[in-house]
């Protein structure tokens, strides 16, 4: 097993003692304070999910935020592995600190040690997850050589965002040069049979020419562009019409590519 690994399930047994202390606390607490038992662990039970919830939110925005992310050039004591294993055994050694000044003390019962064993668990992670850690890492960042890695870093990281944001605009300038080249090249190629189709749905005969005719300008569109030429050649029909009682192109290029036909309102047109 890996010294990663070891180091992750102690931070884990560490964080379940660490909370089990403080639900331990709050229940001595609730009781000294004259509550029954019944009505401590009522209480417990119905506030036990939010405060298991801010419980983890404080552990994780202090060792998952502040030790993991951190770089041994700009943090070589708090990234080492003497210190990441003095982080996460804090726990244990709050409790081990507790247990050994209970026993100092012959006239605490078994619920004072193990209230002192608790009280110990959350003082001394308190100063190790609040003070000193945040204390140790300011004083890293105080010293020349690791701040100098940090400007570093904060300048690569800045050039990446600049070249990331840079390569957004290129490749959206290139697609927008795109698509008005294919508009382009839409308008001189379809503007013949758009003109023709617009003479169609302006005077209709519902012949198999025309059909053939519409259909064969739909499946023209669509190899030329997809869907979106469809629509391209459709809204120039539409325009060069003017006025139609039906809009038998969005009928009959029902099937090509990835046209449908529309509902029967949308197929009725007053254009002028």
């Amino acid at each position: 097993m890996s010294s990663k690994t070891a180091l992750k399930r102690i931070h884990v047994l560490g964080t379940v003692w660490f909370v089990t202390c403080a639900v331990f606390l709050l229940s001595l607490a609730l009781h000294q304070a004259g509550f029954k038992w019944w009505i401590v662990f009522s209480f417990s039970g119905y506030s036990l999910v939010f405060f298991l919830f801010f419980i983890n939110v404080y552990v994780f925005a202090i060792f998952r935020g502040v030790s993991r992310h951190q770089t041994i050039l700009e943090h070589p004591l708090t990234t080492s592995t003497y210190y990441i294993a003095f982080y996460d055994l804090s726990p244990f050694l709050g409790s081990l600190a507790g247990f050994l000044c209970s026993i100092t003390l012959p006239e605490l019962g078994i619920l004072g040690i193990l209230s002192t064993v608790a009280e110990g668990t959350l003082t001394f992670t308190f100063l190790v997850w609040i003070f000193f850690d945040p204390l140790l890492g300011f004083i890293e960042n105080l010293i020349p050589q690791c701040a100098c890695h940090r400007r570093q870093r904060l300048q690569a990281e800045e050039e990446q965002k600049r070249l990331k944001e840079a390569e957004k605009q290129q490749l959206l300038a290139s697609l927008e040069q795109k698509e008005a080249q294919n508009i382009r090249l839409w308008n001189e190629t379809l503007e013949p049979i758009a003109a023709q189709l617009a003479e169609m749905l302006s005077h209709p005969h519902q012949d198999d020419q025309t059909h053939r005719t519409i259909v064969q300008a739909g499946a023209q569109a669509w190899k030329l562009g997809g869907i979106i030429c469809m629509r391209h050649l459709h809204q120039m029909v539409l325009d060069k019409a003017g006025h139609i009682e039906v809009d038998y192109l969005a009928v009959w290029w029902d099937g090509i590519g990835n046209w449908q036909k529309p509902h029967f309102s949308q197929l009725i047109h007053n254009r002028g």
